[in-house]
């Protein structure tokens, strides 16, 4: 439980480091600066975090503790890096659902996205992967988004609010 503990507070400091970096000044390498702020966090706070809450921790199991700690950690930094893509540059499917919500309860015509965006084939395959998730809905053939879309809107724009990215396509 204790690993547990001081892996969470190694994430929390790694992402309010990202944060509050991104709130400075947002650097050209994301995926870069993201790596090296989650590896210098682990590196710095490991041993003196792990030292305060290792007190019931048995010694002999540190080296244990420390690779389950490191993959943990860096498991949760590409999962993080993989989404993050998501939110630093915009996904089509955001796109199209942002279009789509802002059209409100009258919807949106499929002969108007594709005056939007002219690629038929990347149209199309993103449609079908929305009506799947249950993000939009097909009615009157119109297309209209889904509260499980806009709640998508939202988490996104908030995380992009918080690292200071704007979002190109809206």
């Amino acid at each position: 439980m204790n690993l547990l503990i001081v892996s969470s507070i190694l994430l929390a400091i790694s992402l309010v480091s990202q944060i509050t970096i991104w709130r400075v000044r947002i650097p050209k390498n994301q995926s870069f600066t993201i790596l090296t702020i989650f590896f210098m966090s682990f590196v710095i706070f490991f041993i003196p975090i792990y030292e305060l809450f290792g007190k019931i921790i048995l010694k002999e199991k540190f080296y244990a503790e420390f690779i389950q700690a490191f993959l943990f950690h860096f498991c949760f930094l590409f999962c993080y890096l993989i989404t993050f893509t998501a939110i630093e540059k915009d996904s089509p499917s955001i796109i199209l659902m942002i279009k789509i919500f802002r059209c409100g309860k009258k919807g949106l015509e499929l002969s108007r996205i594709f005056k939007i965006i002219t690629n038929y084939k990347f149209i199309k395959m993103r449609i079908d992967d929305l009506l799947i998730s249950k993000f939009i809905l097909y009615n009157n053939k119109k297309y209209s988004i889904t509260t499980k879309g806009k709640n998508s809107i939202k988490i996104v724009s908030f995380f992009q609010m918080l690292i200071n990215q704007k979002n190109k396509s809206s």
